[in-house]
């Protein structure tokens, strides 16, 4: 049975609950006046009383009560107190404001962000750092972000592993309002630093060379005047090398494979060096590991290769049934480097993009790995600019230098660059790593991954608050384990073996995800006292997705809420205690 002003929602005919609470009510009455007791009245009011409140918990009645929606301001931290009295002024708001924000007139507080659920429809403007993502992720709201100005320190900042015995960069950007100074901490020291004048939102690029293998914590820490503004740990994961399978294929030594032979052989490579001494006659050198001869370039051969290193004089040597497993090679995963020094004829076949021809045979170059520009000979091409070609180093017009293409599941690199030993006899160690291991690292033969993490959350990730990720996993069924818990997750439903899963963190320092096949993602939690200026950025950017539904004008709604069950509940009982109270006397 339905009214304007009432509803109910019982599971039973009103029409009957009604008939057996009459009966009911009347049997008892008539029971207490038989009763020859004091306190009839009191008796048969109480007997009225458990009867009509056991109706109620019965046939559950929500009262119909006018609400008014879109007219209400979220004020969170560091909120502009103007902005938010323009607001109220235009549109006579009602005024919400979060409890480490500062005091507002007749706003009413929120204790949690949990207890915003009852006000999330409302909210139209939000004014000041912003609703925690986690807030953003558990309610469904729209709502018009007034940006606030971004605190001092790093507002910007992707962690990502770093390579053994290369040069690494940790990149992003710092927001100061003062001359300042930004550094780099090891567990070995300071790492680097940078200078930042006056103020503003600069962007930066520190350098490190870690040694060692393994996950350690550095130190970020912006200063000015000698005091600390903002110390961060930052978490990195050194990782090992891939140890790689080498082949180089040239018709007579050089300098520059020689050297490169060298650097890879003490990195750890398996390296085969083989050069023609005369027709259908080769010279062989190795390099951690033993002896094999290659006098033909079989599939077999090729598939035990990570990556070749090949001139296109030697491609030339080849027979037509080398060069075909070659080709099928790299297009089943094999890298191929060509080293071109010279002008040379017919490599099109591997080589299908324009090289465009210049006048000089070299190039100076500036980069971001070394701090002067450094001149290096070169072949009198360039590659012009590609969407297929990903370039390594290239010259002031964006030509390739260096650079590598996918074929298939394999890649093609090339290297225009010639003579950089010159680096190494000058101890220029770093720049002549940053020049060949970039672009070896891409050309290399990639291991299969059935299993695959990503988290999608922002950095930093915080104790207790979710930290959301996804897993692209060969197996329809992955079994992934957080802490040596194994933890649930949900397969995307539109994209096959994508998997989404939520972990909370209980506390601040390292965490692993772990899989059967001995997968393993380490990941950092760090305290919340740090990384003030990054979360809220990372806050603002979220709140600024966020649009309202409409122009945020005051409009009346009609809702159904049921009545408290918990005070007819207390009645009841209320009502039993004084039968029971009133038989004693």
């Amino acid at each position: 049975m339905n009214g304007d002003q009432i509803i109910f929602n019982s599971f039973f005919p009103l029409w009957l609950v009604t008939a057996v609470a009459v009966v009911l009510t009347l049997f008892f009455i008539w029971k207490e006046i038989q009763r020859k007791q004091h306190y009839l009245a009191i008796r048969i009011i109480a007997q009225l009383i458990i009867t009509i409140t056991l109706v109620v918990l019965i046939i559950r009645p929500s009262v119909k009560r006018e609400k008014t929606i879109g007219a209400a301001l979220l004020l969170t931290k560091n909120y502009n107190k103007r902005i938010a009295d323009s607001l109220v002024e235009k549109y006579g708001m009602r005024v919400i404001r979060s409890s480490d924000a500062d005091a507002y007139p007749k706003a009413k507080s929120i204790t949690s962000w949990h207890s915003l659920q009852e006000d999330a429809k409302d909210i139209r403007f939000v004014v000041g750092e912003g609703v925690p993502i986690s807030a953003l992720e558990e309610y469904d709201l729209h709502f018009d972000y007034i940006k606030n100005k971004l605190p001092e320190g790093i507002t910007q900042i992707t962690p990502s592993s770093l390579k053994k015995n290369q040069l690494n960069f940790i990149r992003g950007r710092v927001n100061h309002t003062q001359a300042s100074s930004l550094q780099l901490i090891s567990p070995a020291g300071i790492e680097d630093s940078i200078t930042l004048k006056n103020s503003g939102t600069t962007e930066f690029a520190l350098r490190t060379l870690p040694k060692q293998a393994g996950r350690f914590l550095y130190k970020l820490n912006l200063t000015a005047d000698g005091k600390i503004l903002e110390s961060n740990t930052l978490p990195v994961e050194v990782i090992e090398e891939q140890k790689l399978n080498i082949l180089f294929l040239q018709q007579f030594p050089t300098f520059e494979t020689r050297y490169l032979k060298n650097y890879l052989e003490d990195h750890g490579h398996s390296i085969t060096l083989r050069y023609q001494v005369s027709k259908n006659v080769y010279h062989y050198e190795y390099g951690n590991r033993d002896k094999q001869l290659l006098p033909k370039l079989t599939t077999t051969v090729l598939d035990a290769l990570d990556v070749l290193f090949i001139t296109p004089e030697a491609i030339n040597d080849l027979s037509q049934s080398e060069i075909q497993s070659l080709e099928s090679a790299v297009r089943h995963g094999l890298g191929m480097i060509l080293l071109i020094s010279k002008p040379v004829k017919n490599i099109q076949r591997f080589l299908p993009y324009e090289l465009t021809a210049v006048t000089t045979d070299t190039i100076a170059l500036s980069s971001d790995q070394w701090k002067n520009k450094i001149t290096f000979s070169a072949a009198p091409w360039r590659m012009r600019s590609s969407p297929a070609v990903s370039a390594v180093q290239e010259d002031t017009d964006h030509r390739a230098l260096s650079g590598y293409f996918y074929q298939g599941a394999g890649v093609t690199a090339f290297q225009l660059l010639s003579e950089t030993y010159r680096l190494m006899l000058d101890g220029k160690k770093t720049a002549y790593a940053s020049v060949w291991s970039p672009l070896i690292e891409h050309a290399s033969r990639k291991k299969p991954q059935p299993f695959r993490l990503r988290i999608t959350s922002l950095f930093p990730y915080a104790p207790d608050e979710p930290v959301h990720f996804e897993v692209i996993a060969a197996a329809d069924a992955p079994a992934l384990y957080y802490d040596s818990i194994r933890i649930p997750l949900k397969e995307n439903v539109t994209i096959h073996q994508l998997w989404h899963g939520t972990v909370w963190a209980d506390q601040a320092g390292w965490h692993q995800f772990s899989a059967p096949d001995s997968s393993r993602f380490n990941f950092y939690v760090t305290d919340k006292s740090e990384w003030n200026a990054l979360r809220v950025s990372n806050q603002v950017g979220r709140n600024r997705l966020c649009t309202a539904k409409d122009s945020g004008a005051v409009s009346n709604i009609a809702e159904y809420e049921p009545l408290s069950p918990l005070l007819f509940f207390l009645l009841f009982i209320a009502a039993s205690g004084t039968l029971w109270l009133v038989a004693k006397l």
